[in-house]
């Protein structure tokens, strides 16, 4: 009698692998501002927010601070409702790293860390990312606002954005660059201010979702005029109802009359 056939033994599906960008932070070389880097890591079965994890675990690059723990191993990442529950061996250090680059993610609006399965503090809402308040205005969002403000690191190669606090406008657009031309305040020398002081803003138009921007002649003698130009797309195309910009200066264009769209800011 011929010998029974056996039935190959079951093996597990392939797992589902992708390249996917995610947005990480870390600190400036000073350890005062965090700072955002885009970044395309490897996604095993769509598993998106325990690889932005895996990322800040492996670290910074080009200069960076290290903010989570390169000894820290996640256990666990689950998603319920709209908070994140991240489980880690040991204490990972580094949270607002781990807040801000999870709630980078629109399904996730709180985050839970653990270790072990004991919460390690409360579950926390993201903060506001590197706040400038000149004015010492209370948070009241009935009658005030954040603008987004981008200013290039004074140590190293990334855009560092800060968050300035200002009585709530309807002019949102005109808002954000007169601030930007204001500079970035207490945090002067740690990023560097590329418009120069002299510059003033003689009108601003929103076009669609793209504004024009009419600059004075200084705008144009900046040393670093690349810096200065990416600067001010990169605040106001963080503006939702902005997608592009165009520069005036002394109502002439300037840049051929290009459109500026919103670029990845710090890709590495």
């Amino acid at each position: 009698m011929p010998p029974t056939a056996v039935p190959p033994l079951p093996t597990a599906a392939p797992a589902n692998v992708s390249i996917k960008p995610v947005t990480l932070y870390f600190t400036d070389p000073t350890g005062s501002l965090l700072v955002p880097v885009r970044r395309n890591t490897r996604v095993t079965d769509n598993r998106i927010a325990a690889a932005a994890i895996s990322e800040l675990i492996a670290g910074p690059r080009n200069g960076l601070g290290r903010m989570v723990s390169s000894e820290a191993n996640l256990l666990d990442l689950r998603i319920e409702g709209n908070r994140a529950i991240v489980n880690f061996d040991r204490d990972p250090g580094g949270v607002e790293s781990i807040l801000f680059t999870l709630t980078e993610f629109p399904s996730i609006s709180s985050v839970q860390v653990q270790v072990n399965g004991a919460n390690l503090g409360e579950a926390r809402a993201r903060p506001v990312l590197n706040p400038l308040n000149p004015q010492k205005l209370a948070v009241d969002y009935r009658a005030t606002e954040f603008l987004p403000l981008y200013f290039p690191s004074a140590s190293s190669g990334y855009d560092i954005r800060i968050i300035r606090m200002v009585p709530k406008t309807k002019q949102t657009a005109e808002a954000t660059i007169r601030v930007l031309l204001e500079g970035p305040g207490v945090y002067d020398g740690i990023v560097r201010r590329v418009i120069p002081a002299e510059t003033q803003l003689r009108g601003i138009k929103l076009n669609g979702d793209v504004v024009l921007v009419d600059f004075t002649q200084p705008f144009a003698e900046a040393a670093d005029l690349n810096a200065a130009m990416r600067t001010v797309v990169e605040s106001l195309t963080t503006l939702k109802t902005v997608s592009g910009v165009q520069f005036l200066v002394e109502g002439q264009a300037f840049a051929d009359g290009k459109i500026f769209r919103r670029p990845v800011i710090n890709q590495e």
